[in-house]
């Protein structure tokens, strides 16, 4: 199969991915472990069919625009506001204490200051699907235990947004110094600024009306297109004045989500979302060496336990 995709190699992956997909769901696993577990399958370290991602890259960037598009269209701003104190507390707390736990890691391991905050961001965050998916299950989510853990998940995917505006700086603030460093610091203060200002407005008011609501209500074919369009503007704006596309995408889903027209952009968007997000998360499946995991076996079986025991401990 090698760099180039043809229609024979998507449906090969997209059958595989299915396949793995559904027998990690019959294990009571999530499918994107299925997913990921399928690029690995498919990659160089598994059957080497596809040496390269470059094929799927810019389809699972797509996959990762409508992922945040959908956290912001899902979001209930107003049942957060109720445990926002704390939900953001925890949340801080948890993602400095994740931060500190890579740095002493990293450090012993020699690792440089850019690894370890990126590491820590990754172990400070968790799946709010997953998470309100268990919750579910155990018939917690209108308890107050569930609903401190899902403002706590929801308070982590407002991180998410300041993390990626960090992550994306990080390469160009090396490179150019002190000035980046202080615009780096701009661009992350004013996304913060501009993403707490629109979240408290609109718990402030009730469901917003969209100037062209009226005009799609009736145009099934055309609306989940808007919906899509509204989420690209905002990722292209953002990505063009120096923000990650990330945080448009999020910002829109926040926006359409305290709409009139949230529950018809959670249906038109969703199958799509849902098809791009297996090509991303299949894409990180092409991306992992298993030769590098085993040969740094240790390493990752520490941070594992990092995560399994240290992180449960500061929670």
């Amino acid at each position: 199969m090698h760099d180039a995709l043809t229609l024979n190699s998507v449906t090969l992956l997209i059958v595989i991915a299915l396949g793995c997909g559904f027998a990690l769901m019959r294990l009571r696993q999530p499918a994107i472990v299925g997913y990921i577990l399928a690029g690995v399958v498919l990659g160089p370290g598994g059957l080497g069919l596809i040496h390269s991602a470059e094929g799927i890259d810019l389809f699972a960037e797509l996959g990762v625009l409508l992922l945040l598009f959908l956290i912001g269209l899902e979001l209930n701003l107003k049942a957060f506001r109720s445990v926002f104190r704390i939900a953001l507390l925890c949340a801080g707390l948890q993602s400095a204490i994740a931060i500190g736990l890579t740095w002493g890691a990293g450090s012993l391991l020699g690792w440089g200051f850019e690894r370890s905050l990126v590491l820590g961001f990754v172990l400070s965050l968790s799946s709010t699907a997953v998470g309100i998916k268990m919750l579910a299950e155990i018939g917690e989510t209108r308890t107050h235990a569930g609903r401190l853990t899902m403002g706590v998940l929801i308070a982590q995917d407002l991180l998410i947004i300041p993390m990626l505006v960090v992550v994306q700086s990080l390469g160009s603030a090396r490179a150019g110094g002190a000035e980046l460093d202080l615009l780096l610091a701009v661009k992350l203060l004013a996304a913060v600024a501009v993403l707490a200002g629109v979240a408290v407005i609109l718990t402030r008011r009730e469901r917003i009306t969209l100037p062209w609501s009226r005009y799609l209500r009736h145009q099934p074919d055309l609306a989940p297109l808007a919906n899509i369009a509204f989420c690209f503007v905002f990722a292209a704006v953002s990505g063009y004045i120096g923000l990650s596309p990330s945080y448009g995408a999020f910002l829109a889903g926040l926006i359409l989500g305290a709409s009139t027209d949230r529950r018809a952009a959670i249906l038109f968007t969703a199958p799509v979302q849902s098809l791009l997000l297996m090509v991303f998360f299949l894409s990180i499946g092409l991306l992992i060496d298993l030769a590098f995991i085993v040969e740094n076996l240790w390493v990752v079986l520490f941070l594992v336990f990092v995560i399994l025991v240290a992180k449960t401990a500061s929670n």
